[in-house]
């Protein structure tokens, strides 16, 4: 079983047959588990990962998913469209290939080094010290500053045309 992400569509046609369920019913259980993780100034992703864990695990079939389609942001240069290897963000920052070849070129260059990944714009050494920014906080975790809190997970697209 592949779930196509190719468009919106193909992405609720191939899951709504892999729960044996028809659209209107992937409907109501995203706006029923939306619903209810909205609260009156925040959305709680707790609740709402809750409801849909719980549906999966009442619905889960013996077909085993055996690909997802997932374009991933270096996928977007045109230099990468042969090319379906997917990095994690260690590896797609830090060696050589069309993402950090495109971002060298622009004077953003990455290195892995003590543990973490560094961030260079134009040659220096852009510091991640700030720790009360909030876009600081993030890309520490990203990069790895925060020991056994590291993210270097591979980020991307489950829809082609977004």
């Amino acid at each position: 079983m592949i779930i196509n992400t190719h468009t919106k569509e193909s992405m609720v046609r191939d899951i709504c047959s892999y729960f044996n369920i028809s659209s209107v019913e992937l409907a109501f259980l995203l706006e029923e588990a939306g619903a209810a993780a909205s609260k009156e100034y925040y959305f709680d992703g707790g609740i709402f990962n809750t409801i849909i864990n719980d549906f999966i695990n009442a619905h889960t079939p013996a077909t085993l998913i055996d690909n997802v389609l997932f374009f991933h942001l270096a996928r977007r240069l045109n230099a990468s469209q042969d090319d379906f290897t997917c990095e994690n963000l260690v590896d797609l920052l830090t060696t050589k290939n069309t993402l950090s070849v495109f971002l060298k070129n622009h004077g953003v260059e990455f290195r892995f080094n003590n543990g973490h990944i560094e961030l260079y714009h134009r040659g220096e050494l852009v510091s991640l010290e700030n720790t009360y920014e909030l876009k600081v906080t993030y890309l520490r975790t990203r990069f790895g500053y925060n020991k056994w809190r590291e993210d270097y997970c591979v980020n991307g697209f489950m829809l082609k045309d977004r």
